[in-house]
């Protein structure tokens, strides 16, 4: 069984749609990270790798099911995904991608 994630940023005239693979860190890579203090010793030691994106202009990017289908239908045909993976989906909008992060930079973080 496979994972992957999702990504769909809502904005004016479509959605742009980020693909992602998550897979089992190496223990070297999580003990890099535990080590830096990007993770915490019981966290879960996945990590998100990239596989593809694309943009589902309007009409169709004002529908989220068939957003969602667009890109149920990209991990079939391009990343093998069978009905038995599962699969997280992240919804955002523009703005409020853009609010978020001038309040990440207001505390510096």
């Amino acid at each position: 069984m496979a994972r992957f994630y999702v990504e769909e940023t809502w904005r004016d005239g479509g959605v742009d749609v980020e693909l992602y693979r998550v897979t089992q860190m190496t223990p070297e890579q999580a003990a890099r990270m535990i080590e830096r203090g990007m993770l915490r010793p019981d966290d879960e030691q996945f990590e998100r790798v990239q596989i593809g994106e694309f943009v589902v202009d309007y009409p169709d990017g004002g529908f989220p099911k068939k957003v969602r289908r667009a890109a149920l239908d990209w991990l079939t045909e391009h990343a093998g995904r069978t009905d038995a993976d599962s699969i997280e989906i992240q919804i955002a909008t523009k703005d409020a991608l853009e609010v978020l992060d001038r309040i990440t930079a207001a505390f510096g973080s």
